[in-house]
């Protein structure tokens, strides 16, 4: 424990403030993201900034001799750590890693042409300063977060109270918070810094926000909610007011909390969010409370799922201890489904759904919200063969839940190790954000969707497109949809459907009868026309990579604008329309 009296974070043009006692017990770490670096480097002239990176920095270190470079050498570059340096050290820090980040020194005021190609991996300040001047500066500002993000747990850890948090956060920011329920009700507010603007005057005198502001935010704050940890920047509406930053709190879909703070002139906004951001963290645990109290949520392991998917260490002791409680330990797999829940669905349906997915998978199944989504992780004591498969999900989700017209279900791959809970999650919300493209498949197919399910393995083939980890442009030049958009543009200016013809063949695999009865069209024709195809373009669809091949290429068109004018939409809107279900 390192105790610290008396203790003042920053001066007056700081981006966090402290006095008075403060204590570091247990916490080693803090979380100083490049954005707050930057804003407390604002002393310097800096000549060079990022223009855009969301790194985030646990420590800090500073390089210094030729033996300092040597260790990084020798021991590894750690990414999570903010290395700082003269500019005659960082080109041969840059070169020992492609992903570390440094703080350079200049002395001769200059910008070099290493540091403008390694752009978003450095800040570079002008400074005469000793090295270790900038050191001491940087710890002054890791030990600050440490400091605050200490104080922010111990109120969370204590069950404290919402204007306890706020307080903190006010002792620390200088800003002016207030929380307020969904219907902008005044529930806790700080009373350390006065109320800015009238908005606010009048939230602590009537208990409620202005009608304009009520306008504002439902107009303009919560169409841009993305999710709960990204806050919302509000600039300033009129002039001499303060930049807002917001951050609404969803539960399980349905709009509870929200926390709006006033930024202090001095304070960048990007900073600003950052450190609202750290702070909204232990905000949405107590505000978590209440809302498990309204839902009757009494499952004191649900924190440990939500931990694991958000990556939070957590000890093997506390982790077998919590999972001892379910039937997780004894599984031998696990599969996570993600229900997309739309913003446009009522309470009661949001709520039934909740309600109703328990009996999942023959009620093996654990419900739970995470950052405004439902997700059923579903386990089964079986280790003969795939437990788990989309039909059997779709068929068992049309008979329990009340579905609507836009709900979407991902679903991850089979895994069993509750620790992959996390890889299972951002595959279920991958499905979920390529649901259109396997819808457009469909369509094209002239087959309506079945069901709302997605899963992961459906949509592997366009995230291989778009998260290649090879060169793009090279990508781009090898799986290029051009045939396709030769015959999308012939099928528009004649009214003929010969890639629709094209993709039925390929799915049919290559079975021309099928694919004539399909289509409704003698088999001869089918064959004409696949003929004709390949003589013009000088390809074989007799060979498998060919074909391979060309259905990437339909996947790359149905991922492009391109699809939505080669294909007449009208034609098959029908389709469409009998995916619709009616609510429940």
């Amino acid at each position: 424990m390192v105790q610290e009296s008396g203790y003042s974070g920053t001066d007056s043009r700081g981006i966090l403030s402290f006095s008075g006692p403060y204590q570091l017990q247990g916490k080693k770490t803090a979380l100083v993201t490049a954005n707050i670096v930057l804003a407390f480097v604002e002393r310097f002239d800096i000549l060079q900034a990022p223009t855009k990176v969301s790194k985030r920095f646990c420590w800090f270190k500073t390089i210094v001799t030729d033996e300092d470079v040597q260790s990084l050498a020798d021991d590894g570059v750690d990414n999570c750590i903010l290395y700082i340096c003269t500019e005659d050290r960082a080109k041969e820090v840059l070169e020992l890693s492609t992903s570390a980040f440094l703080l350079v020194v200049s002395r001769s005021g200059e910008v070099p042409d290493w540091a403008t190609q390694n752009r978003n991996r450095i800040a570079l300040i002008a400074s005469n300063d000793r090295l270790i001047y900038i050191s001491a500066l940087m710890q002054n500002l890791f030990t600050s977060m440490l400091v605050w993000e200490g104080a922010l747990d111990r109120i969370v850890s204590a069950h404290g109270t919402l204007t306890e948090l706020l307080e903190e956060g006010a002792r620390a920011l200088g800003c002016f918070m207030a929380v307020t329920d969904a219907g902008f009700n005044n529930i806790a507010h700080t009373s350390s810094v006065e109320p800015p603007t009238n908005a606010f005057a009048h939230l602590i005198e009537t208990g409620c926000y202005t009608p304009d502001m009520i306008a504002h935010i439902e107009r303009d704050v919560l169409p841009n909610y993305r999710n709960s940890r990204t806050p919302i920047f509000d600039a300033r509406r009129h002039d001499g007011e303060p930049d807002l930053i917001h951050f609404p709190i969803y539960f399980s879909g349905e709009y509870f909390f929200h926390l709006t703070m006033a930024c202090r002139p001095d304070l960048d906004s990007r900073a600003a969010c950052d450190l609202l951001a750290v702070f909204a963290d232990r905000f949405s645990a107590l505000c978590a409370t209440f809302w498990e109290d309204i839902i009757m949520v009494k499952s004191p392991w649900h924190r440990v799922l939500t931990n694991l998917i958000d990556g939070v260490p957590m000890n093997d002791s506390y982790l077998s201890t919590q999972l001892s409680l379910t039937a997780i330990p004894q599984s031998h797999q696990l599969c996570l489904l993600c229900f997309d829940l739309s913003a446009d669905d009522t309470p009661t349906i949001r709520s039934h759904i909740t309600e109703a997915a328990a009996a999942l998978n023959g009620g093996a199944c654990y419900p739970f919200a995470y950052n405004g989504r439902l997700l059923v992780l579903c386990y089964a004591m079986s280790e003969i063969g795939m437990s788990f498969s989309l039909k059997e999900f779709a068929h068992d989700i049309e008979n329990h839940i009340p579905l609507t017209g836009k709900l979407r279900i991902g679903i991850s791959k089979t895994f069993t190790n509750i620790e992959y809970i996390q890889t299972a999650f951002n595959q279920a919300l991958l499905a979920i954000n390529f649901s259109d493209c396997i819808d457009a498949e469909c369509i094209l197919l002239g087959k309506k969707r079945e069901h709302y399910c997605y899963s992961f393995d459906s949509i592997l083939p366009y995230y291989l497109i778009v998260a290649s980890t090879h060169d793009n442009e090279l990508v781009s030049e090898s799986i290029n949809p051009g045939i396709l958009e030769v015959l999308a543009e012939e099928d528009r200016a004649s009214g003929t459907e010969i890639i629709r013809l094209l993709w039925t063949y390929l799915c049919l695999e290559r079975n021309a009868t099928a694919a004539s009865k399909q289509l409704h069209m003698h088999r001869n024709t089918v064959l004409y026309h696949i003929e004709k195809i390949e003589r013009r373009f000088s390809i074989e669809l007799d060979d498998l990579i060919m074909r391979t091949c060309l259905l990437t290429e339909f996947r790359v068109y149905f991922l492009t604008d391109g699809f939505a004018h080669g294909i007449d939409y009208e034609r098959y809107a029908v389709i469409r329309r009998h995916q619709e279900r009616p609510l429940l």
